[in-house]
């Protein structure tokens, strides 16, 4: 009898096991109601850094992606259009600048420039809700045009079409920017899209010329030695043999900085920077070590732009701003130095 029972309780036991496995799997693989899911998010705190999304019913967005939603993009797709014998045709035109603006101020900095790539298209973030004007560098409507405002994550594109152009003989003429001497021998880069790069040099009177040249969308460089290189945007009505192009060339400036300690002794080995105040225009920063007299030589500096000079354990002075030519001088004392 002790025996039958304890089979019994065995067999009724693998019986309870089995029944368990099976609620435990439907419970995992139903779908958690409305009611039990808010229970469980009742139950469990959120993480402070990684905020729940609202299209998932958890949580609020980050300010980032909320900002993201409110953006606006206009794509300009721009074209040129030429005759041929089957009938006019466009094709996209490249390295096009164009920019986009509020319509109520159409000369302050665009929110976005842009430059049109390999298909014609120029995508940029503009401000939705207000009237925009844009300009593309290059059109034959160089006062740009209008366009109706966009709404908050609308993208949006419009087409711009420009008539073909012929190549023609771009001159020019480079001068000495305080002096109005011309600059001889200066080298001039002319490169578009259209027409590649080509070189040349300018002659005694400082005057070059740039021989089959398209126009539109073309840079111009120039630079000589002493000189700081220019970077010009070229537009199609200029360079004519009447009013030729002309670049204004800057000198470089030198700074010299002098590292002492607080007696005036010259400090060696001292690492000296300079840096322009604002990064906007690209300008790049300048490093030395100071040598036994304790000074640094910077021999190839840009005019007319706010510079910082800073070296450790030495309070940061305003900025300065050199001219061309010029050879500033400016010591520079180490607090932590006797």
């Amino acid at each position: 009898m002790i025996r039958t029972n304890s089979r019994a309780l065995a067999a009724v036991g693998v019986a309870l096991v089995a029944v368990a496995a099976l609620v435990g799997r439907w419970t995992s693989e139903r779908p958690v109601s409305a009611e039990e899911r808010g229970a469980m998010l009742e139950d469990a705190p959120l993480e402070p850094d990684r905020p729940l999304r609202p299209e998932s019913g958890l949580a609020a967005d980050t300010q980032s992606e909320r900002e993201a939603t409110q953006r606006a993009m206009l794509v300009v797709h721009v074209v040129e259009t030429a005759s041929s014998p089957g009938g006019p045709h466009a094709r996209p035109v490249a390295g096009l600048g164009v920019h986009a603006g509020p319509a109520r101020a159409p000369h302050a900095v665009p929110l976005a420039p842009a430059t049109t790539d390999v298909y014609g298209n120029a995508t940029c973030e503009v401000e939705p809700g207000a009237p925009l004007w844009v300009f593309v560098q290059g059109a034959a409507d160089s006062d740009g045009r209008e366009v109706a405002p966009l709404t908050p994550g609308e993208r949006r594109t419009i087409e711009v079409a420009l008539e073909a152009e012929t190549a023609r003989d771009f001159f020019g003429r480079v001068v000495d920017r305080v002096t109005g001497r011309p600059v001889v021998m200066a080298r001039v880069r002319f490169s578009s899209s259209a027409s590649g790069e080509s070189t040349s040099h300018t002659d005694a009177d400082g005057r070059f010329r740039i021989r089959e040249a398209l126009l539109r969308g073309a840079i111009c460089r120039v630079d000589a030695p002493g000189y700081v290189e220019l970077r010009l945007d070229v537009h199609p009505e200029q360079g004519t043999e009447p009013s030729p192009f002309v670049a204004h060339l800057a000198e470089i400036a030198r700074l010299r900085a002098t590292v002492t300690s607080r007696s005036g002794a010259p400090v060696a080995g001292a690492r000296v920077t300079v840096r322009p105040a604002s990064k906007a225009d690209g300008t790049p920063e300048w490093s030395a070590v100071s040598a036994s007299d304790g000074a640094c030589v910077f021999d190839a500096l840009p005019p007319d732009i706010p510079l910082y000079v800073e070296c450790a354990a030495v309070t940061r002075a305003e900025p300065v701003v050199l001219f061309p030519g010029e050879e500033h001088r400016t010591t520079l004392v180490r607090s932590g130095d006797r």
